[in-house]
């Protein structure tokens, strides 16, 4: 509540996060229930949208929308389901149908390219000096904080890749 101090305006949310990420936070919950909208599902939200985005990179045709889609939508307008279901059509690596899916709500509006560069400014020097930080960390055997070091990128939507003794990042 505004008086409770604990609001988001939605052109500060706009500001940080794309209307897709907003809108699968808003279905995510039934219509019946209450919404917890906080930021972790906002991030949660945007990394789920991360994930089907780079599946349906792959996809090459649209497909016929699966019945149990419309049955969840039809039986009192179950979007959380449709939302399970779109989690078991990525967990399948179905990028047809999940696109399709997608589509069908209002989701995919971007390009695969468009949608990862919609990304703040990076501070690459920072970014650079927590891997040295963790992997010094490392080194030493201080494996709390060089996980946390990992955690706190990864919360900023950086992702470390080790391999062959080198630490490279990328944005999820």
């Amino acid at each position: 509540s505004k008086s409770k101090g604990n609001f988001y305006k939605l052109c500060d949310l706009l500001s940080e996060f794309s209307g897709e990420v907003i809108k699968f936070v808003l279905i995510n919950t039934h219509y019946r229930q209450p919404i917890d909208f906080t930021k972790d599902n906002l991030i949660y939200a945007k990394k789920t949208l991360d994930k089907w985005y780079r599946i349906i990179e792959k996809k090459n045709n649209e497909e016929k929308i699966p019945e149990v889609i419309f049955n969840a939508l039809c039986n009192d307008l179950n979007t959380p389901l449709v939302i399970t279901e779109m989690h078991s059509l990525a967990n399948s690596v179905d990028a047809n149908k999940l696109y399709s899916v997608g589509k069908f709500l209002g989701f995919f509006n971007n390009n695969t390219a468009s949608w990862f560069k919609q990304k703040k400014e990076i501070d690459f020097k920072y970014i650079e000096s927590l891997i040295a930080k963790r992997k010094k960390a490392r080194n030493e055997g201080n494996f709390k904080l060089a996980d946390s070091i990992r955690n706190e990128l990864e919360d900023k939507g950086i992702i470390l890749e080790d391999k062959d003794g080198e630490t490279k990042w990328r944005t999820i």
